[in-house]
């Protein structure tokens, strides 16, 4: 028991130290002795079954030389009228006839299973079997057994016949031929398997580096922008897709390019923050100034006395009116200051308000989720504009209001956020081009995309093809001007862009055709929203 248990754990022990060597070792080299240790297992497993049928067969020859040799000596027996005449030269005979063709013992016994006689067919030294008593003997069945020294390494292959006048004679045949010739076998099919393992571990090796080249190829693009920071590069994709390789490197460049496209979009997002930073300071430095400037120039006393000169030049009024004048022009001087104060809060209080909006909808926090029907508020959006510029040519075409014409400008989304877009729209074209330029409002459906469209076209100076893309950006403007006379913050296409997004939709700038610019706003319909 206990050296039942020492055993186990000797080979635990050694199976834990193949285990180590092998997780140590290269996959090449782990599929090279694999592959090597499969060969040799299905080598030795065939060299021991045809060593086992070669020696079967053998055996079977042997056996039926015994048969062939025990029917001579059944026609010698015949003709010899007793066992002990049986003549010297009988070796002779039976090799002449053709009865055995190696080293065989014949023993003769009588009923009592005394030996009467025994002789070999070659070498008399050569020790005889030793056979069972008589009454344990098999009869008529091949057995196999040694001499009475169990030292010489001596087999016989014995074959026992009962006699007719009773008795038996047994004819052994040495084994040792066919055990010289089984060992014989044995070391050349040692030979060829050494051999044959060789040959199969150098084509192996190159076999295993032609496969695993392509791994070798992504440890290299690996290493390429490990230490380059090159993220364009790519593995070749040389095995076809359908294998284990063709789908790896086909994988690795996927996450490659995915690696690559999410590091220029952090890269652009660093860019645009940094841009969007140093044109808030911007923006919010102007007014800054603007309000800090007027503050200083009352507090100078400028305001006043700019007052006292006008005062002064009003000499001709007579002394009661002076003072009176020069306190109503002091007032004026104040009201006017203040007024740009006033002014200039304003537009921080827009500006903030703006970025406050832009910063929520970055967060995608939850928005109102209700069916918002767009004509009410192109209605409301051309009203506002009517209202700020009379005199502007404003058109507003909406679709059919019976719903057997089709379906009908209804979105799922934030009223108060969508009337926003088409707000900032309008008031966008209104400011950059010139008075009495047309502009259109126009509200519809896509039927076949399930969208609804919202137009916004006018007969401007439009926008230039390179800049069409970059006109949705934060604080962009066409020209990157920085003119402030138009009122605007520079942040109301970003939020146009940034709200369309966030339900769903899409919003682009197209030329309109005979001059002008085109802001096209598509958003899914209520029911292709459901």
């Amino acid at each position: 028991m206990t050296s039942g248990l020492a055993s186990g754990t000797r080979l635990a022990r050694g199976a834990r130290r193949v285990r180590a060597w092998l997780a140590a070792r290269s996959i090449r080299a782990r599929l090279l002795v694999g592959a090597l240790l499969l060969c040799a297992v299905g080598l030795v497993s065939a060299e021991v079954v045809c060593t086992q049928l070669f020696r079967g067969y053998l055996m079977d020859r042997t056996d039926d030389q015994a048969r062939v040799l025990q029917n001579r000596l059944g026609l010698l027996e015949v003709l010899a009228p007793r066992v002990n005449r049986i003549p010297d030269d009988l070796r002779s005979v039976l090799v002449r006839t053709g009865a055995v063709g190696t080293h065989a013992v014949v023993e003769f016994r009588d009923a009592s299973g005394r030996t009467q006689l025994r002789f070999s067919t070659s070498d008399e030294s050569a020790p005889p079997p030793e056979l069972p008593p008589a009454r344990s003997t098999p009869v008529d069945e091949p057995f196999t057994t040694g001499t009475s020294d169990p030292d010489d390494g001596q087999r016989y292959r014995v074959l026992v016949r009962e006699r007719p006048g009773g008795g038996t004679v047994a004819a052994a045949i040495d084994l040792n031929p066919l055990n010289d010739t089984t060992r014989r076998l044995i070391r050349i099919e040692i030979i060829v398997t050494a051999v044959v393992l060789t040959g199969l571990a150098l084509l192996g090796s190159a076999v295993v580096r032609i496969g695993l080249k392509p791994l070798a190829d992504v440890e290299a693009t690996a290493e390429a922008i490990i230490d380059g920071d090159d993220l364009s590069r790519r593995v070749p994709e040389r095995a076809p897709p359908t294998t284990e390789i063709g789908r790896l490197s086909a994988t690795l460049n996927t996450m490659l390019g995915r690696i690559d496209q999410s590091f220029a979009e952090s890269s652009a997002a660093q860019e645009r923050l940094r841009r969007f930073v140093a044109d808030a300071g911007h923006e919010l430095r102007t007014p800054l100034a603007a309000v800090l400037g007027l503050v200083e120039l009352h507090r100078s006393g400028a305001a006043s006395g700019a007052g006292q000169d006008r005062a002064g030049a009003k000499g001709a009024a007579g002394a009661k009116e002076a003072p009176r004048a020069e306190e109503f022009a002091g007032a004026q001087d104040i009201t006017a200051l203040l007024d740009g104060i006033e002014a200039e809060g304003r537009r921080m209080r827009l500006l903030v308000e703006d970025l406050l909006l832009l910063a929520r909808l970055d967060q995608e926090r939850p928005q109102a989720s209700e069916p918002v029907d767009l004509v009410p508020l192109a209605v409301d959006a051309l009203a506002t504009a009517r209202a700020t510029e009379p005199d502007r040519p404003l058109r507003l075409d909406l679709p059919p209001g019976d719903e057997d014409d089709g379906p009908q400008p209804t979105v799922v989304g934030d009223d108060v956020r969508l009337a926003r877009v088409l707000t900032n729209l309008v008031s966008n074209a209104l400011r950059h081009t010139p008075s009495g330029t047309p502009v259109a409002l126009r509200i519809g459906t896509d039927e076949a995309a399930g969208q609804a469209v919202v137009e916004v076209a006018d007969a401007g100076p439009g926008v230039p093809p390179e800049e069409a893309e970059r006109i949705f950006d934060r604080f962009h403007r066409v020209g990157d001007g920085r003119d402030r006379a138009s009122g605007g913050t520079g942040l109301g296409l970003s939020i146009v862009a940034a709200i369309v997004t966030a339900h769903g939709g899409t919003v682009r700038c197209l030329p309109t055709p005979g001059g002008g610019a085109t802001f096209e706003v598509r958003l899914p319909l209520r029911e292709s929203a459901s």
